[in-house]
């Protein structure tokens, strides 16, 4: 029997918003894999690590969002699905307000510590000077950026990912065309943030101005500068996610960054950056692969349709992992020599880096789906504790580490903490989507492991024979053609039969 239409729809619709979004990373990772290389010949390790490191900074303040961002998609998409609009123009009005108070703050906040740049990281008087201005450059945009945030959540929440995804290609473009111009006229990384500031102002403004046109007039008539009960909503909603952002925040690169330049400076930060620039590119892959399913997922829940929701936990589980773990399997064999080739000698460690870095990423895309299951029924509060825990520990143990062990030892942290995370992860979230172990391993983990054990194959046999090339393009082109090749044998094992209906409904609308 065939399925209703009112399913086939917002599955298509699900399925063409993850394309939209992977596709606009992987424009993202092209662009970082030509830029980057480039840079760091330009600049050298030392003020290329100090661009890094503002770049740090600033991730510090962009957790001023106290979980206002998923929360607000999670209620404009519930508030979508039932068609309410008061409560749509109330959600949207409070999230701006609230995010008019965040710019500010961020903007103080960034202020403050460019004029204490000098005491806080283990740089020179020159480097210190030269951080400050960056800094205060990168304040001014926070306080332009912040109140037009909403307007992505907003498309987001109508799973406008398409939109989305287009800005973000425009976003990488530019970014590169601004290197490009720092590159030819041989300016400092000074002007390289003033050109980035002025990117983000640009298209976060104009994707503000696109949701605001996209809502129904009604919509428009009734939204008005509040801080009243919907912005309490969001806030307490926000806060258990404001918590696994913190923890995630200190799991991730921009927390390890900061580590490195406070105990051994921007030189070593630049060197951590060349593994964390290719960790980070896969990861963001990873994020925005799944993050279409959240409106999907709340919607679900809103009608309280439980077995579609565990449906699609396990095929959203089992079609991310197929996609995305064989390119991590593939990259965390090929780091040493891709870093090599990509950033030149000197290099080694950062090759090693690069793989603890991205093992720590490898079981992710099986479980990671969870986080929509987790955001959108909103029991936040039952994974914040311990995604906190997580974050924390990271943190201790890397600096633990980092003296004897160096960049290397920061990346082990984070690798030993993951490894950690994954399986108290998995163990709630298949309680909230009502799914058995034994029926998820079958139908969502062990999928991978023919395609994994084919790559290992293919990276042993051309080692042995001396097939692996020695130039960059010619290695990321035998990298791609190994992935291709895992892609097709899970395609040919496991998804043969959905590729087809997938394909025939594409045709049908």
């Amino acid at each position: 029997m065939s399925e209703p239409l009112v399913i086939r729809r917002p599955r298509l619709r699900l399925a063409l918003n993850t394309l939209a979004n992977a596709s606009a990373q992987v424009v993202s990772f092209i662009v970082t894999l030509v830029t980057l290389p480039l840079l760091l010949r330009a600049y050298g390790a030392g003020t290329y690590g100090l661009f890094v490191l503002a770049t740090s900074v600033v991730g510090v303040v962009m957790m001023f969002d106290f979980g206002l961002g998923v929360t607000t998609t999670r209620q404009i998409a519930a508030a979508a699905a039932i068609d309410d609009e008061r409560g749509l123009a109330h959600t949207l009005s409070a999230s701006i307000s609230l995010h008019m108070l965040i710019g500010i703050t961020a903007t103080l906040v960034l202020a403050l510590i460019a004029a204490f740049a000098g005491r806080f990281f283990h740089v020179t008087p020159v480097q210190a000077a030269l951080l400050k201005l960056m800094l205060i450059w990168q304040a001014a945009q926070q306080l332009l950026t912040w109140p037009a945030k909403p307007g992505n959540y907003v498309l987001a929440g109508h799973q406008r990912y398409g939109t989305i995804a287009l800005f973000s290609v425009i976003s990488a473009v530019l970014s590169a065309a601004a290197i490009i111009f720092v590159l030819v006229t041989r300016r400092g990384p000074l002007v390289l943030t003033m050109l980035n500031c002025a990117i983000i102002v640009v298209c976060t403004g104009v994707m503000f101005i696109i949701a605001l046109v996209s809502l129904p007039p009604s919509v428009r008539r009734l939204l008005r500068p509040q801080l009243g009960s919907a912005a309490r909503t969001l806030i307490s909603l926000g806060l258990p996610l404001y918590i696994v952002q913190m923890a995630a925040f200190l799991m991730r690169q921009q927390a390890n960054r900061l580590i490195i330049g406070i105990v051994m400076g921007a030189a070593t930060v630049g060197l951590f950056e060349a593994a964390a620039k290719l960790a980070s590119s896969i990861s963001q892959i990873n994020d925005l692969s799944y993050s279409a399913l959240l409106p999907y997922v709340t919607r679900l829940y809103a009608r309280e349709e439980h077995e579609q929701l565990a449906s699609t936990f396990v095929t959203g589980s089992r079609y991310l992992s197929l996609m995305l773990i064989p390119g991590i399997f593939v990259t965390v064999l090929f780091a040493p020599q891709l870093i090599r080739l990509w950033c030149g000698p000197g290099f080694e460690l950062s090759g090693t880096t690069a793989r603890l870095l991205l093992a720590s990423q490898l079981f992710w895309p099986i479980t990671m789906v969870g986080d929509t299951i987790i955001i959108g029924q909103g029991q936040i509060k039952r994974w914040a504790p311990v995604a906190l825990c997580a974050g924390i520990a990271n943190v201790v143990l890397a600096l633990i580490l980092i003296h004897p062990l160096g960049i290397v030892g920061v990346a082990l942290a984070t690798l030993a903490v993951d490894l950690t995370e994954i399986p108290l992860h998995l163990r709630l979230t298949l309680k909230l989507a009502r799914v058995p172990l034994r029926d998820w391993a079958r139908r969502a983990a062990l999928p991978n492991l023919p395609a994994l054990m084919l790559t290992l194959v293919l990276w042993l046999a051309a080692g042995s024979a001396r097939l692996i090339p020695h130039t960059l393009i010619g290695l990321v082109a035998f990298m791609f053609l190994v992935l291709l090749i895992a892609w097709l044998l899970s395609a040919a094992l496991f998804l043969r039969k959905d590729i087809w209906r997938f394909a025939k409904r594409l045709r049908s609308h």
